[in-house]
């Protein structure tokens, strides 16, 4: 865990000023996943990438795992498009709207389907490059290819944290 901290530390604090000020690309970690896997008996994580086509515009992915450690997984991988109407110094309100493939695995049933999801949110972005990034919005399946999916609608809590260089 202390090794953990330490190379947390060392991508947050130190290497954004090697890269300079020029800030388009965005890596980052979701935690909801964890705090939402841990209050179900499990642990979740999400890792993303943003790239700022323009001042307003940004493309992206996002993969997200979550497990209970006995009988359940689930992974997706999810292509966005963000749109930043306002900018400020700090960071920016964003609509973002994203599609994918998410895959849940379970003694039960094993699906596969194709997802679209949307968020709002608010990407403040610090001196130093770190990133915290909270929203909310919506994921819904799209085409399901296999398994019985009892909820194909579901709201969703982004905690993002990362760094912008």
């Amino acid at each position: 865990m202390k090794k953990f901290i330490l190379i947390l530390f060392l991508i947050i604090f130190i290497l954004p000023n090697i890269f300079g000020q020029d800030k388009k690309h965005t890596v980052y970690a979701d935690v909801f996943p964890m705090g939402n896997g841990i209050f179900s008996g499990g642990a979740g994580l999400g890792f993303g990438y943003d790239y700022n086509i323009s001042r307003y515009f940004a493309i992206g992915g996002l993969v997200n795992y979550f497990g209970n450690f006995n009988d359940k997984n689930t992974y997706s991988f999810i292509f966005l498009g963000k749109y930043f109407p306002i900018k400020t110094e700090i960071g920016s309100p964003y609509i973002d709207t994203g599609f994918g493939y998410r895959r849940r695995i379970s003694d039960e049933d094993n699906i596969h389907c194709l997802v679209t999801n949307a968020h709002i949110g608010f990407k403040f972005i610090f001196k130093n490059g770190l990133v915290l990034d909270p929203g909310f919005g919506f994921r819904y399946d799209l085409i399901t290819f296999s398994g019985s999916e009892n909820f194909k609608f579901s709201f969703n809590i982004k905690a993002i944290i990362g760094w912008t260089f």
